[in-house]
């Protein structure tokens, strides 16, 4: 099914089943990411498929996570308005990814060094947790964004 993605004003990519080995299969369906204009939030699979297509490492279950765990924000952003610099997410991966060349690192953990990356030219986020949890000020600030 073909899309104008252009009628949009932003996107959110959702997470996968964990253990469901997504990227490579599934690539081509993303491929509209790199042209699209507009705002995009990458959640957990998201944030994998993205990155792989900006030249990521997928780092298989070198640094699994499962449950609640806390998350440093170590670069402004708008994305992070009103909230604090430590926050607590809900996380449920067994990959993950490294930094891209063309994203800067917004947050990290102890665990996983790449929990939320920004593009360094377009408006295009990608997180390692789950948001839609414990993290309901992020998604909001995306919507924000996206006005």
């Amino acid at each position: 099914m073909d899309f104008d993605f252009d009628e949009f004003d932003g996107a959110i990519l959702t997470g996968s089943p964990q253990g469901d080995d997504i990227v490579e299969h599934h690539l081509p369906y993303f491929r509209w990411i790199q042209d699209f204009k507009r705002p995009v939030l990458g959640i957990c699979a998201g944030h994998h498929i993205t990155g792989f297509m900006y030249g990521s490492k997928i780092l298989r279950s070198e640094e699994p996570e499962s449950g609640d765990f806390e998350v440093q924000i170590i670069k402004d952003d708008l994305l992070f308005k009103g909230m604090s610099k430590s926050i607590k997410v809900k996380q449920m991966h067994n990959d993950s990814i490294t930094l891209p060349n063309e994203f800067e690192l917004l947050a990290t953990s102890k665990t996983c060094k790449n929990q939320l990356m920004k593009h360094k030219q377009k408006p295009l986020y990608t997180c390692q947790f789950h948001p839609e949890f414990y993290n309901h000020e992020l998604i909001r600030n995306f919507v924000k964004i996206c006005q």
